[in-house]
């Protein structure tokens, strides 16, 4: 086993959501553990501002909804 192959559980699944993101599909594992580098996961209540239209972007979002 090399050192790619001893991934936390929670980094795994970071990057196969990445992976699995329609704009992304197709790019290659080296890519995906880069973007996966800069990933961080967010929760925003319902009717809380994420960003204001004009405002410089400060990251790229992808919405992935989920039930409670």
């Amino acid at each position: 086993m090399n050192e790619d192959d001893r991934v936390a559980p929670d980094r795994a699944q970071l990057e196969a959501d990445v992976a699995a993101h329609p704009f992304l599909i197709g790019i290659s594992a080296h890519h995906i553990r880069l973007l996966a580098d800069c990933a961080m996961r967010s929760h925003f209540e319902a009717g809380h501002i994420i960003f204001r239209e004009g405002e410089t972007a400060q990251s790229l979002l992808s919405d992935r909804a989920t039930e409670k």
